[in-house]
């Protein structure tokens, strides 16, 4: 009887109000302990880059209510569920060892990147992280792997709101991409491209690799984002070395702004 209840009880959970246990007890000076507790209610950065995440997770326990276990556990089709997403292509021209260190240290921050496209676009933007990396044919010593993040529209959207709402996601792109170039074992040949494509513009290597695994993709003709795709951009000649803060700083935006210039500036349009 506990596991049905429990199914119940959070598929009509109603967010922000916790389920608790007991009584929340926040630590005001009395507990000594200075550590915060998470409280939406009380904490609004507690409520901010969650959405697509609650969202996941109601499906599921909707769908361990009402399908039984056997629904539980069906496999998740990512590339089957959405239509759009964020291409996020890490590549190195040192060799496997340069480009495990870097893909490393990017996929560390993609979480960053999904919360920030949440916060900057006021929730109306559902970010959700595939946590599966791709893999492009080397060339060389260049290497490319790919990860994506599925994007969609929140579910209620404001009664004023446009019927196909634009999402200009340049500056949060920017900023992740400065952070990510902060790293401290950078070196020429590192390079970090963001790009929307959508579904049917998929990587032929990303297609492959499904196929493979016997995945087989929704063939819909839809015009439902106005972005085209992007291949893995070509390599910088970037032959910064300095160790300083502000010479870091200026070699990343050059970098960015290169990469900007190939890619070009353009809107993300959801249907």
């Amino acid at each position: 009887m506990l596991l049905p209840r429990f199914f119940r009880v959070f598929a009509h959970w109603t967010w922000p109000n916790p389920v608790m246990l007991s009584a929340i007890e926040h630590d005001d000076g009395e507990l000594a302990l200075c550590l915060p507790v998470w409280d939406p209610r009380r904490n609004p950065r507690d409520h901010q880059g969650r959405r697509r995440h609650l969202q996941s997770r109601k499906e599921i326990i909707k769908a361990g209510g009402t399908g039984g276990w056997g629904a539980l556990f069906q496999p998740f089709h990512f590339f089957n569920t959405y239509k759009n997403y964020l291409q996020v292509d890490v590549t190195a021209t040192g060799g496997d060892d340069d480009l495990r260190k870097w893909k490393g240290w990017v996929e560390s921050r993609l979480r960053l990147l999904a919360a920030r496209a949440e916060t900057d676009m006021s929730g109306m933007l559902l970010c959700h992280l595939h946590p599966h990396a791709y893999a492009a044919e080397p060339h060389d010593q260049r290497r490319t792997s790919s990860f994506f993040v599925g994007l969609s529209k929140h579910k209620h959207q404001p009664a004023a709101a446009p019927q196909r709402p634009k999402f200009d996601l340049r500056a949060t792109t920017d900023g992740f991409k400065q952070e990510v170039y902060m790293y401290d074992f950078w070196r020429p040949g590192m390079e970090l491209t963001v790009a929307h494509v959508q579904r049917k513009h998929l990587p032929s290597y990303v297609l492959r690799q499904l196929h493979s695994a016997g995945h087989q993709l929704k063939r819909k003709h839809t015009n439902d984002a106005s972005l085209s795709s992007s291949s893995p951009a070509a390599s910088d000649d970037s032959n910064s070395n300095s160790s300083s803060i502000d010479a870091k700083k200026a070699a990343t935006s050059d970098r960015i702004r290169s990469v900007e210039k190939r890619m070009g500036k353009r809107y993300l349009e959801l249907g």
